[in-house]
């Protein structure tokens, strides 16, 4: 229990230092007195970090200009600058729709194995060569359909995650540290039994074993089955979920903390807006501790980097979904991370006895100390104070009595060097003033990094044209950003020698909702235009062009909003808008032979054809601009020669004779 006593100190003359630049000041105020006890220790931090996952939340990243890609990863991983982050977290792709969108998977058979496909691998070597320190966990949403024939608790699924384990290593150099079930999706006991077991068999001791990664009123059942099942705990490395203290989850009982597991927050949800998300981040960070002992927070998620359509803007330390403009932006929260991860370092241990809990005049605190005793830091916000208060901090039991340094965030101005203080008679007294986030430390060498403004925004322009020939097999096409399936560069043939293949096979175990194979890519902006494509159907099946998307809804079970031509590998075609099919017909067409797909776009006038000729002419004003698509049916298809031109003043009829 926190350990408060209120003073009142009536006199004029009572001299404080004051976190508002350390000057000294007269007050009457009352003053909360804290006691700060060095010997009781409590559980080590094991880290403030980011999941990259739940979809290609960082998908856009890649395909940014060096000089800025370089800047932006700075911010994120580089210590002592930016975020500095102590922990990163991955999602393990699985070709599925996994709430932002697909990740591609790096077995797409049973036979396959690619150990280059995406971006994770990339972005975990960018994070370890700017902190070689940096822990790395992963966990999979979903899984191709060939995994267990659909049953994720399969031991298909532990080969899958074996293999991804065993690829980082080989192939990247990089050790992954942990390793969960599936994400929400509650768990299955002998499978985690079984895994472990695997895992060891494998050379794989080291790796912890998290489960369950569910969320809310959820997460305690594990740690509960663990209680009465010693074969069961003994599996489970780490109890783990997504933490959200507006649902009110239950608090880990006493027989459960007996285990001695560490409790992590494997996907802390932060969805505010400006320095509201910070402050947000730095109460879900004091109050896990302070309420169930959790050590470890990943936060969803790392970087805003995908397109603005898709549901869940601006979460994420940074904007960076421009690309071909250059332009990014760094959101208060990126200090937030920074005033715990430039003040403490992992195996630091939390205080109790006094040494966290819930400020008397509103908000929390959380003090850790350095495992040698020579430093500690406070980590404290003020979210819920009415108004500025007073707090004599008592330094006990070998609390070293050091200069401290105060870093302060407000609304205005985030991670300041605010002032310093110099304790006396064996205790600090600051002044916290309501709505701010401090860091107070002995320790130094703290930064505010910076670089130069980036280029100004700007929508991605028309005309856009890619045939394919440049990147290398098994990459994924830049500004291309796949919503379900798996759309790569693969090697073609005669006339196409490389084109974009959609690779993944149907699967019954993706987590957020989809319909078909679909990758997007463009601008809101765009209204007026033609997009066409050459189309291969591989043996059977459909392919799609899809334009005006508007929106990317997280559990969207249809085409997207927009309109959708889908043509069949029997000749049969469908034009839509949304839900609502507007045009149908049959044409000459074929499976296993190249046919040129387009759709034009003037007005309120939609045109599709097929091989030059129109099939269909309607007249239809749901949707007045946005996004184009390429997509197929659960089948192998090819793609190549995109483009997207604008339409002036000529007619849709006669771009599309073009």
């Amino acid at each position: 229990m926190n350990r408060f006593r209120i003073r009142n100190y009536a006199a004029a003359a009572a001299l404080i230092f004051s976190a508002m630049g350390g000057a000294r000041q007269a007050c009457a105020a009352p003053v909360a007195t804290i006691d700060l006890d060095g010997a009781a220790v409590g559980r080590p931090f094991e880290g403030l970090g980011a999941v990259s996952g739940g979809g290609n939340t960082s998908r856009l990243l890649p395909d940014y200009p060096a000089a800025q890609k370089k800047q932006i990863l700075d911010y994120l991983f580089k210590p002592g600058f930016g975020a500095s982050l102590s922990e990163f977290k991955v999602e393990v792709g699985g070709d599925v729709n996994s709430t932002e969108g697909s990740e591609p998977s790096h077995m797409h058979t049973r036979d396959d194995e690619d150990y280059s496909r995406g971006f994770e691998w990339w972005l975990m070597e960018q994070a370890k060569a700017r902190n070689p320190q940096i822990s790395l966990d992963c966990l999979a949403w979903g899984a191709p359909g060939w995994v267990g024939n659909g049953n994720f608790w399969s031991t298909d699924m532990m080969d899958y995650y074996i293999k991804f384990i065993k690829g980082a290593k080989k192939y990247h150099g990089l050790e992954i540290g942990s390793v969960g079930g599936k994400n929400e999706r509650g768990f299955d006991r002998d499978w985690y039994i079984g895994f472990r077991k695997a895992l060891d068999a494998n050379g794989l001791s080291h790796v912890k074993l998290v489960a369950s990664d569910d969320w809310g009123p959820y997460w305690i059942k594990v740690a509960d089955a663990s209680v009465t099942d010693p074969e069961f705990s003994k599996a489970i490395d780490v109890f783990g979920a997504h933490i959200t203290w507006s649902e009110n989850p239950p608090l880990p009982t006493e027989a459960i903390q007996k285990l001695g597991k560490p409790f992590w927050d494997t996907e802390l949800h932060n969805y505010y807006p400006g320095f509201e998300s910070e402050i947000s981040l730095i109460q879900a960070f004091n109050r896990n501790y302070i309420r169930a002992k959790i050590t470890k927070n990943m936060v969803w998620n790392l970087i805003w980097s995908y397109y603005s359509v898709s549901s869940y803007p601006d979460v994420g330390m940074m904007r960076a979904n421009s690309p071909w403009s250059g332009h990014y932006e760094v959101l208060p929260v990126l200090w937030g991370y920074a005033h715990v991860n430039q003040f403490v370092k992992p195996g630091w241990l939390f205080l109790e006895n006094g040494g966290n809990g819930e400020l008397p005049g509103g908000g929390t605190y959380t003090a850790l100390k350095s495992p040698n005793g020579r430093d500690y830091s406070l980590i404290v916000e003020t979210k819920d104070a009415p108004g500025a208060q007073l707090v004599r901090f008592n330094l006990t039991h070998g609390m070293p009595a050091k200069a401290l340094h105060i870093w302060k965030s407000t609304a205005d101005a985030q991670f300041v060097h605010s002032g310093d203080l110099t304790p006396a008679d064996g205790a600090v007294t600051i002044s916290l003033e309501p709505n701010c986030v401090y860091s107070i430390t002995t320790t130094e060498g703290q930064r505010k990094g910076s670089y130069p403004a980036s280029p100004a925004d700007a929508p991605l322009k028309l005309p856009y044209q890619d045939n394919y020939q440049s990147y290398r097999v098994g990459a994924q096409a830049r500004y291309h950003f796949d919503y379900h399936g798996a759309f790569e560069i693969a090697k073609g043939g005669p006339g196409h020698p490389k084109v974009l293949r959609q690779m993944a096979t149907n699967s019954a175990s993706g987590w957020g909702g989809a319909y078909l194979p679909l990758m997007f890519l463009g601008s809101s902006d765009w209204e007026d235009y033609t997009v066409s494509a050459d189309a291969y159907i591989e043996k059977a099946g459909a392919v799609a062009i899809h334009g005006r998307i508007g929106v990317i809804p997280n559990d969207n079970n249809f085409d997207p909003p927009g309109y959708t031509f889908r043509i069949q590998d029997s000749g049969a075609w469908e034009l839509s808008s949304f839900k609502t099919v507007i045009a149908h017909g049959d044409t000459s067409f074929s499976a296993d032979r190249w046919h040129r797909l387009q759709l034009g776009f003037q007005g309120s006038q939609i045109t599709a054809s097929v091989d030059g000729k129109a099939v269909a002419t309607v007249s239809d004003t749901t949707y007045a601009g946005g996004l184009v698509g390429l997509g197929t049916g659960w089948n192998f298809a090819q793609f190549a020669n995109l483009k997207v031109e604008p339409i002036g003043a000529q007619s849709a009829m006669a771009a599309l004779a073009r």
